[in-house]
């Protein structure tokens, strides 16, 4: 007895290619997102820092949705001589965790 393709791969060209796509797409996310947290550390220690600046980068660059945590930005943020109460208060909006990051080091 003769098993046809069906039976050997249960699932479609068409679902394998969509799957493809989607892994694509999410590593191109991933990568998109590892290239704004860059950005994010340069603009933390740049003299343009501002609570309404940082609150526009992160919501621009998608960095308002929940994301591994990296507390370099924190840190830099927290030697930046433009640094406000407001500055840190909206990272800990954003980024809770990082301060328990900060802690845990």
């Amino acid at each position: 007895h003769t098993l046809s393709n069906s039976q050997l791969f249960p699932i479609s060209t068409q679902e394998v290619i969509s799957m493809h796509t989607s892994l694509q797409q999410d590593r191109q996310q991933d990568c998109l997102i590892r290239f704004a947290k860059e950005l994010l550390l340069v603009y933390c220690e740049s003299d343009r820092l501002s609570e309404e600046g940082l609150r526009e980068f992160i919501e621009e660059h998608g960095l308002n949705r929940p994301h591994e945590t990296d507390d370099r930005f924190f840190k830099l943020v927290c030697d930046n001589e433009r640094v406000t109460e407001g500055i840190i208060q909206c990272l800990l909006e954003y980024f809770p965790d990082a301060i328990r990051e900060i802690d845990m080091n």
